[in-house]
């Protein structure tokens, strides 16, 4: 070689000195605490290439190996240089520098030869391996007893291609191979599939396999392309199988060594595999069509899409916990959705017979997930249940979650709390109703009336609310008792107001010291052009363009009209109103058939008064279609004392005054802000009337109100009560890198899940699809989890894949994995 500039004589040397430090290469082998693996990498040129993948190798490999290195006789002169630069680095380095050119194939067999007892690694020069990559494949090649080759997913290796399968895929924008590799690692479904072939950039092969089978056929595939498929379909003949690791990456440049050449290798190659092999191309176009790793591939591009692991490491794992519905599932939600990425949400919502689970991260939905208990639990309960302690188990070790963040516990168990312990992570929780003071979460008796007994009052009696639980009235001490427990158990208490907080700690006050307020964010809604106005920009107020008189006053009621929300206020109002300036709005459901049955967006008469009901909104739209239908006044008829409401929040940021109760959370902000009038009985219907009468006869009262109202300290914006969650998150999350335990509680959950798994296969394929690709989600997740020798666990699995064989590959690796620790 001409003189070699310095920066390639530092590169070089840094190599050998990267070489010399890894521990498992100076090792000598007559002190070697296990097998080493041979990784053999041959040779052709692209030196630079070569440079880059050994450099790779000696900075990722924390395994026992041996690293063999073969030049098949490169015309460029640089390849020996650097082989030569590095020789003699590392105790078990070996270095082969061939001036003759042999052919890949017969290079490579001369490598399996150089250890006859020895798992051997083919590992193409233009390749970058990644942090742990032997490690992860040779546990996947030690998981079953008949693992021929194993292969890592890659940017460029057919059906091992990722993002995007089949295809040769750049390095997603953002993403270095180390990056990427660590998204795919912390992302992966397991699977471990089994595949027709392996592919050869990057390929284990195990001695087992090469003393069933012997080499490369050198013969036909002398100077490569097809080898290695022709190897893997003579190892399934030998009733082995090909793996791939779905939770390993490896780039791979492509083709660098052939160049141009290598398409008619293919070409000719090819027709000798089909060849050998007729039902070959079959399989591969059958593995394509049902590609076992389908799912991974899309939530793998939803994770890139969403930025993460390029966007900053993830501080926190956060579950929620709830039911569905309502305000408690809109506030879960903003909370997963937000656009941090140091915090990776789940939102699980709970019908009492599945747990679904939404993934969140960086504000996007990446995947959403489905656990089916094995036991109900109803509205009202049990508070205990063995099944979803054991499915939640599940879920938390399989996701790595490190806080519960539980939002309310209907449907769900208060094993919560068990769970978190097993899991060695603490758990938070948000009071969004009073569900911890009685089942009736309101406070309200089913007739509507203030229940009494659950907040102490020594003169009601709660055999009624109790009755509708489906239990004696001597249970809500019970279930009182056990609700102090749980919450005594939290690390965090959260309420989102000050009223509720004095009622929560009025009967709990041992829990006041760790309960604070934490008041619900607000994203504010902006008017799409041409839509009239937003009365935060424009500065309009509501009533300000009609003059001195108000022909007619809009009053506007939006959301769930329940009884607890004030259905029957909603219909006694109606009937005392005798002005027929005012018109009544309903915006929202109800289950009352008066109303529903109306003609909607038409004016018409309810009880006596003018009435328009426009029936259900989307919360997104709902301040625009407020200013455009002209509203005026706000109404919020709920009967119980709220911790928050949105339905105000809506109003408020619409820039109308509201009439409420003064009670609760309504009353409370309404009176702070000044955000309109409030009533000692929101069920005395003179009250409000007399308020809307004082408007249309002095318009100016509505003016001044509107002008008056605080909206800014009524709307906290999100982002400040993101700020106090994240902080709290970071806070109690525990460090990453902590080793915990396996818990032992959910393995019957897999056998269950397996169970399901089977007998969802075997139903009408039309209607099962979908909870078929869930369940084989959830039970790929689960399987590296749980691997306690437990053989009722295995008999179960048996049970279920004897209806079932076509499912046998798929649970026979889960009943493996239950069965034995690797």
């Amino acid at each position: 070689m001409s003189a070699v500039p310095v920066a390639e004589l530092d590169a070089r040397a840094a190599v050998r000195q990267a070489l010399a430090a890894n521990p498992f290469l100076a090792e000598d082998a007559g002190t070697a605490r296990s097998r080493p693996i041979d990784v053999i990498v041959p040779i052709y040129n692209a030196a630079d290439d070569l440079a880059a993948c050994i450099a790779g190798v000696a900075r990722h490999t924390r395994c026992p190996f041996r690293l063999v290195l073969i030049n098949d006789g490169s015309t460029d002169s640089r390849v020996a240089w650097w082989l030569d630069g590095i020789r003699g680095a590392a105790a078990r380095l070996i270095v082969i520098d061939r001036p003759d050119n042999r052919g890949f194939v017969r290079t490579v067999n001369e490598g399996f030869a150089l250890s006859p007892d020895a798992d051997a690694v083919v590992l193409n020069s233009d390749t970058i391996v990644s942090a742990g990559w032997l490690e992860k494949m040779a546990a996947v090649a030690r998981s079953r007893p008949d693992v021929a080759t194993v292969t890592p997913l890659t940017n460029n290796g057919t059906i091992c291609s990722v993002p995007i399968a089949l295809e040769d895929n750049a390095l997603p924008a953002g993403y270095d191979v180390d990056s990427f590799a660590a998204l795919v690692e912390t992302t992966s479904f397991k699977i471990f599939p089994e595949a027709p072939t392996g592919v050869g950039f990057c390929m284990l092969i195990t001695r087992r396999a090469l003393d069933a089978v012997g080499p490369f056929d050198a013969t036909a595939f002398g100077d490569g392309y097809g080898e290695e498929n022709d190897f893997c379909q003579r190892a399934m003949r030998a009733g082995l199988v090909n793996l791939i690791a779905d939770h390993t990456f490896v780039y791979h440049k492509g083709r660098a060594s052939f160049g141009e050449r290598g398409d008619g290798l293919i070409a000719r190659n090819l027709e000798t595999l089909t060849a050998k092999h007729p039902a070959y191309d079959a399989d591969v176009a059958r593995f394509c069509r049902n590609h076992p790793l389908r799912g991974f591939h899309v939530y793998l591009g939803y994770t890139i899409a969403a930025g993460r692991g390029r966007r900053g490491a993830i501080g926190a794992r956060v579950l929620h916990i709830l039911h569905g519905g309502g305000g408690t599932e809109k506030h879960a939600r903003e909370l997963a959705a937000m656009e941090d990425p140091s915090v990776l949400s789940y939102v699980l919502l709970s019908d009492g017979r599945t747990l679904d689970v939404d993934e969140y991260y960086a504000g996007r939905r990446t995947r959403p997930l489905r656990f089916p208990l094995p036991t109900a639990i109803g509205k009202y309960g049990p508070l205990r249940s063995s099944a979803y302690r054991d499915a939640l188990t599940a879920i938390g070790w399989t996701l790595d979650v490190d806080i519960i963040h539980v939002h309310h516990l209907m449907y769900n168990a208060l094993d919560i709390a068990d769970v978190a312990e097993t899991l060695g992570i603490p758990y938070v929780m948000t009071l969004h109703d009073y569900h911890t003071l009685c089942p009736m979460y309101t406070l309200l008796a089913p007739d509507g009336l203030p229940g009494g007994a659950c907040t102490g009052s020594p003169h009601r009696s709660a055999e009624a609310c109790m009755r509708q639980a489906g239990q004696p009235a001597s249970y809500l001490a019970e279930y009182q008792a056990q609700m102090r427990r749980f919450l005594g158990g939290a690390a965090q208490l959260f309420v989102p107001s000050a009223c509720a907080r004095e009622i929560v700690g009025a009967r709990f006050p041992e829990v006041m010291p760790v309960l604070s307020v934490i008041e619900h964010g607000h994203r504010a809604t902006e008017p799409e052009v041409g839509e009239g106005p937003h009365p935060s920009l424009s500065g309009r107020t509501p009533g300000s363009d009609k003059g001195e008189s108000m022909p007619t006053l809009n009053v506007a009621v939006i959301g769930s009209l329940d009884v607890h929300k004030g259905s029957a206020v909603f219909r006694d109002l109606l009937r005392a109103n005798r002005r027929d300036e005012l018109v009544f709005h309903l915006y929202g459901t109800t289950a009352d058939p008066d109303i529903t049955r109306a003609r909607q967006n038409q004016a018409q008469r309810l009880d006596g008064s003018r009435f328009v009901y426009h029936g259900a909104y989307k919360a997104k739209d709902i301040v625009r279609t407020l200013v455009r239908d002209g509203v005026d006044v706000g109404l919020h008829l709920s009967v119980w004392p709220e911790t928050f409401s949105y339905t105000l929040s809506e109003f408020v940021n619409a820039g109308i005054p509201v009439i409420a109760g003064r009670l609760g959370a309504q009353g409370e902000r309404i009176e702070r802000c000044r955000l309109g009038w409030t009533v000692a009985d929101i069920r005395d219907p003179a009250a409000t009337l007399a308020i809307l009468d004082d408007i249309l006869r002095r318009p100016a009262t509505l003016r001044e109100m509107a002008s008056a109202m605080r909206r800014d300290e009524a709307l906290v914006p999100i982002d400040t009560m993101w700020g106090r969650y994240r902080d709290i998150y970071r806070s109690l999350a525990r460090p990453r890198g902590t080793e915990t335990t396996v818990p032992a509680r959910g393995e019957a959950y897999v056998a269950f899940l397996a169970t399901r798994l089977a007998e969802t296969a075997n139903a009408d394929a039309t209607t099962a699809g979908q909870t078929l690709q869930d369940l084989r989600h959830e039970l790929d997740g689960l399987k590296e989890r749980f691997r306690s020798p437990r053989h009722r666990i295995a008999e179960a699995v048996a049970n279920a894949i004897q209806k079932t064989p076509l499912l046998w590959p798929l649970v026979r690796s889960v009943t493996e994995a239950v069965l034995r620790r690797r």
